[in-house]
């Protein structure tokens, strides 16, 4: 047996594993984290697959259909953040009715207002007509994204991690094998959102089976409880579900502005472009976030002169990290994007170029983000994607008026994002400095 210092190899992993043992939290954290991390490696390997199945008209009407969705669904409106945190067995299970059924009035919400704006001039902005049928299944998606969270939350307060894990890669698995399937049986370009759909049900199900299973959040159900729950911890939705409406319409609108300005073929390319440079550069970027996390609650308790050494040091690794990949995709970006994903997304790749100044900013501050929870000022993220979204409508505005072609106006996109970023990080930087002199 190899001998690493005076410990045997069988020896090491008997240690690691008694730590993760030993350690329930830092179990819970890999067990969630491989299981994101594997579904999302499941979808970039199968993307060569399904890009050279359907067309980009195809990604871009599925790219309308989730953009649809992002805007109009709210969900619980972010009561189920509350679920695993709540003291009271009897208040999370009161929460979770609570969510489930602002759930299902999203869906009725959304079934009426797409007939009131269906062939009307709000129509422009969302294009409903191009996705046609599709836009009533819009409502079984609204009701699978909200119930997602909301058992996923109970999950988290039942520890049951694994479960969480194994939805995500089931949902990824299912959704790439009910494309190909609709593929195989010529459903054309409806395909795509077709399986996206049943890999979201099938998913569902992982969490279905254990709540059926322990029957403990099918309870009886009182209304003056549910109301209370909702009055209780009604900040929520006024501050979180806030934040997360601004997020979700900030991060559709580039595919929306496409989509009425240039048509579903570019945004199609668009959304694959976005898609793979931003997945990979995101799944690193969330394993740095972790680390650095945890550098800096740690410096916030013992050493505050630590926080701001931590920042810079985190911000240049990133960059140097960063710096590399998207060097490569600058120089052969569309070359490669040939080679992966078939000839007809070579153009993806020209989009692709055109985006890397915006993903190196934002592979770099997204993680180091977190800073703003040390630092006291979580106000910052509600008026951060109020600037994000009013920034994204006047640069898209202007690029409309100007009349200049989608390529520019997907360059002018990275280049307002990036200085956005960049002005983020000066103002994380400063609430580190002004925490440092209290």
């Amino acid at each position: 047996m190899k001998l690493i210092g005076k410990y045997t190899l069988a020896n090491l992993f008997t240690k690691v594993r008694f730590c993760f043992q030993s350690n329930k939290f830092l179990e819970s954290i890999v067990v969630l984290a491989s299981g994101t991390a594997l579904a999302q490696i499941i979808t970039l390997t199968v993307a060569p697959i399904i890009t050279r199945l359907y067309t980009p008209d195809a990604f871009g009407q599925l790219a309308i259909y989730v953009s649809i969705l992002s805007v109009f669904a709210f969900g619980s409106l972010q009561y189920d953040m509350a679920i695993p945190i709540v003291s009271s067995q009897d208040e999370a299970k009161n929460l979770v009715h609570l969510s489930i059924i602002l759930v299902a009035i999203n869906c009725i919400i959304f079934i009426f207002i797409a007939g009131i704006l269906y062939h009307t001039t709000l129509d422009c902005f969302f294009d409903f007509t191009k996705i046609g049928i599709l836009l009533w299944l819009i409502p079984i998606s609204i009701f699978i994204s909200g119930i997602d969270p909301i058992l996923s939350n109970w999950m988290i307060r039942n520890n049951k991690y694994s479960v969480i894990a194994q939805a995500k890669v089931t949902q990824n698995s299912t959704t790439f094998f009910a494309q190909m399937g609709c593929f195989h049986f010529s459903l054309g370009s409806i395909g795509l959102v077709i399986g996206q759909v049943f890999g979201q049900i099938v998913g569902l199900f992982a969490y279905i089976r254990v709540v059926y299973e322990t029957r403990c959040v099918l309870s009886r159900i009182s209304l003056l409880e549910i109301y209370n729950v909702a009055v209780t911890h009604k900040k929520i939705p006024i501050y979180m579900g806030s934040a997360s409406r601004l997020s979700n319409i900030f991060s559709q609108l580039p595919t929306i502005f496409l989509t009425s300005y240039f048509g579903i073929h570019v945004v199609g390319l668009f959304s694959l472009a976005q898609r793979m440079v931003r997945l990979p550069m995101t799944l690193l970027g969330q394993s740095i976030a972790q680390a650095y996390l945890g550098r800096l609650s740690q410096s916030s308790t013992n050493n505050k002169e630590g926080i701001e050494t931590a920042f810079l040091d985190t911000a240049k690794k990133l960059l140097m990290i960063g710096s590399i990949p998207i060097m490569l995709l600058g120089i052969y970006g569309p070359y490669l994007f040939g080679i992966a994903f078939g000839l007809n997304w070579t153009e993806s790749g020209v989009y692709a170029r055109a985006l890397l100044p915006m993903i190196l900013a934002e592979f770099v501050v997204s993680p180091i983000s977190t800073t703003i929870i040390v630092t006291g000022n979580t106000e910052f993220q509600l008026v951060g994607d109020f600037i994000r979204t009013i920034v994204v409508i006047v640069t898209l505005s202007v690029c409309y008026a100007l009349n200049i072609s989608s390529y520019a106006t997907v360059q002018a996109y990275s280049i307002a994002m990036t200085f956005l970023y960049i002005f983020f990080f000066f103002i994380y930087l400063r609430g580190i400095r002004r925490m440092k002199g209290r």
